[in-house]
């Protein structure tokens, strides 16, 4: 719009000084010729005359229409955000996050029964199902329930496991992800074992406040016979 208006104020500006011109040389041929002090005014210069006042006004067009029309366009294209700035403005926030995962007790465990000659320590879990509950300084996750759904390969305790997990928030919206994991069990000589493993996580969707969310990030756990506990962190952006 601004640029048809500047094309159309340049068009009658020179529509103008051609007028301008015109109106000259019609004003040496004519009025010097004759006397402003003549008793009768001739037609010519009762035109000219005439045609003075209104083409003087006519010249005063283009800048009231760039005062009036121009500007106040260009204000309006400045104060309305482009669609890359209001794109920007509801992108989602990028944070870090942390928390602690609090396992409780398996919920189930299927394993498939290996055939003969295989070591009677190897485990394949077709699918276990655990649940945490997460403290975190972050109120978004602080409070939150964590189901856990596994498939595990592992020899005496020690192997890999991945699996896909769904979080559950307070306000009952929820955000879930897939992991991967390594894990080690020792025995002591004392019977007692322990289990440490590590993980990466990426989150891929949810609902409500986390339905676009995007994260990834890792975890360091612990399990002995009196519980299981894991420390998390990462980014994510929701």
């Amino acid at each position: 719009m601004l640029s048809v208006l500047k094309n159309g104020c340049a068009l009658f500006r020179r529509a103008t000084e051609g007028a301008d011109r015109a109106l000259a040389r019609t004003n040496q041929e004519y009025l010097k010729t004759e006397p402003f002090n003549e008793p009768e005014i001739s037609p010519m210069k009762q035109l000219i005359a005439r045609f003075l006042p209104f083409h003087n006004r006519i010249r005063k067009v283009c800048p009231l229409v760039a005062a009036t029309l121009i500007l106040p366009a260009l204000a309006i294209s400045l104060a309305v955000p482009t669609f890359a700035q209001q794109k920007d403005a509801q992108a989602p926030e990028k944070k870090k996050i942390t928390g602690t995962n609090k396992w409780g007790p398996t919920i189930s465990k299927t394993v498939v029964p290996l055939g003969p000659g295989d070591d009677p320590k190897h485990e394949l879990v077709v699918l276990a199902i655990y649940r945490a509950t997460t403290t975190s300084p972050d109120p978004d996750f602080d409070g939150t329930e964590v189901i856990a759904y596994e498939q595990a390969d592992d020899v005496a305790g020690t192997g890999t496991a991945r699996g896909y997990f769904v979080r559950l928030h307070k306000n009952g919206d929820t955000d879930y992800g897939t992991y991967e994991q390594t894990h080690k069990t020792t025995v002591k000589e004392d019977g007692s074992w322990e289990t440490t493993w590590e993980s990466t996580w990426k989150s891929s969707g949810g609902t409500g406040k986390f339905k676009n969310t995007k994260g990834s990030g890792t975890d360091r756990g612990k399990a002995t016979a009196q519980g299981a506990i894991e420390e998390w962190e990462g980014e994510a952006e929701y």
